[in-house]
């Protein structure tokens, strides 16, 4: 699961649900890798007009993010972090929705039950958390967007601001501090009128399910990888829980930020009114105190998680629901079509049949285009240095054919699955 949440591998598995399906999967910020060609990057960024945020792979708890408006101070920076294509840059949100001035973005909480079965159970918790940042917004510029602050929810960096508003003593913190529960500021937005409450879960299911389906075929591979089999029925239940940072725009339309695939179930908050500790925490000396929103929203999910694991999810009660996921559209077939042609191991014999007795290459220099592309795959494969690379690429391979041969259909890849069948492949 850590795999297909990094944020390259992320960003290329929702990038290519983008290209099969752009409204479907319209939630997910415009996303480049720079381990890839840089031209469609730097159109965007020419000008210096818009604000893009930068993140590193390995990075968390907001290490190594940073704004950027301009393709030099972009390189410039990468350069100096020494983290090359392991870095994604997203265009940022500048029109986040605001309360009291201050920008704040959700934690949801997702599990997954995988049980060995295609598809997964999938149950989106009800209860989350709402983060605030410290600092009152404003629309970033090159004067401020080292203010992170302002601009990052992030705890692990708000959590240092003597700002951080740890609420009322002794009460869950509703509509007040820096850390509130999901439930009370979606039922603020709901009474001011600025967000339908029903109108935001059924968005957050939409988010959650779409997800899923881009990222279904790396899980499918890394349950198979784990069980060692083919027959994955016998399996036991695995079980994952998922962190969604969703952000809403100033119009209440959600944004998926990333998925987290070990979200922090720490419970303590930093204190600087006592100072009886000087861990990494913090710079200063400082306490530590349980945060009672955490307690009351991470101790009832995972209770709730660890029920639905043990019953495989048959559980029918609980602050939570299934979420119906469908049967993973074009991504999914082409993923099981990929194992099919491949076997134990894609080679350039078992892609070249494969494209001529589907028809994909044709006419008598069908054997010589068919080496030329899988010349091109290889080298795809080779230049993304990731284990998945492989399937990914060879998705990229169709979409490309797809898009030359039936380029005037709605959706070219289906079609060209459509073709593929009728060879007698089985998707």
């Amino acid at each position: 699961m850590g795999t297909a949440c990094a944020k390259v591998l992320f960003s290329r598995l929702m990038r290519r649900a983008q290209l099969i399906d752009p409204h479907k999967f319209d939630f997910y910020p415009e996303t480049w890798t720079l381990s890839h060609p840089h031209h469609e990057l730097r159109k965007a960024m020419k000008g210096g007009k818009h604000t893009f945020i930068v993140k590193p792979d390995d990075g968390s708890q907001g290490d190594g993010i940073s704004l950027v408006q301009t393709y030099k101070s972009l390189m410039s920076g990468v350069r100096t972090s020494c983290r090359n294509s392991n870095t994604i840059v997203q265009r940022y949100l500048t029109n986040p929705m605001l309360i009291g001035g201050l920008k704040f973005d959700f934690r949801v909480y997702v599990g997954i039950l995988d049980s060995g079965l295609d598809p997964s159970k999938v149950f989106l918790f009800h209860e989350g958390l709402a983060r605030f940042c410290t600092e009152e917004y404003v629309a970033p510029c090159p004067g401020n967007m080292h203010r992170v602050m302002a601009h990052l929810t992030n705890y692990s960096l708000n959590k240092r601001s003597e700002r951080y508003n740890h609420g009322s003593e002794g009460e869950l913190s509703l509509d007040t501090g820096t850390k509130r529960l999901l439930s009370g500021v979606v039922q603020q937005l709901d009474s001011q009128g600025l967000v339908s409450r029903d109108a935001f879960f059924q968005e957050l299911d939409r988010i959650v399910s779409g997800t899923y389906e881009a990222l279904r075929p790396v899980l499918s591979d890394n349950t198979a990888d784990l069980l060692g089999c083919e027959d994955q029925s016998k399996a036991n239940c695995f079980f994952h829980l998922l962190g969604f940072d969703v952000m809403l725009d100033c119009n209440g339309k959600a944004h998926l930020l990333e998925v987290n695939s070990h979200p922090s179930l720490q419970l303590n908050s930093i204190h600087f009114e006592s100072s009886d500790c000087r861990c990494m925490d913090s710079h200063l000396p400082h306490g530590h105190e349980i945060c009672l929103v955490d307690e009351h929203v991470k101790v009832q999910v995972v209770a709730d998680l660890l029920k639905l694991a043990t019953t495989r999810g048959e559980l029918c009660h609980g602050d939570f629901h299934q979420v119906c996921c469908g049967d993973g559209g074009v991504i999914a077939q082409v993923h099981r079509l990929y194992w099919e042609v491949a076997g134990r191991k894609m080679t350039s014999q078992r892609f070249r049949s494969f494209l001529t007795k589907a028809g994909l290459v044709r006419g008598q220099l069908a054997s010589h285009e068919a080496d030329v592309l899988y010349l091109q795959w290889q080298q795809a494969v080779y230049a993304q240095e990731c284990e998945n690379a492989e399937r990914i690429e060879f998705y990229s391979v169709l979409r490309r054919l797809a898009d030359t041969r039936f380029s005037q259909a709605e959706c070219p890849l289906a079609e060209l699955v459509e073709q593929v069948v009728a060879a007698g492949y089985q998707c």
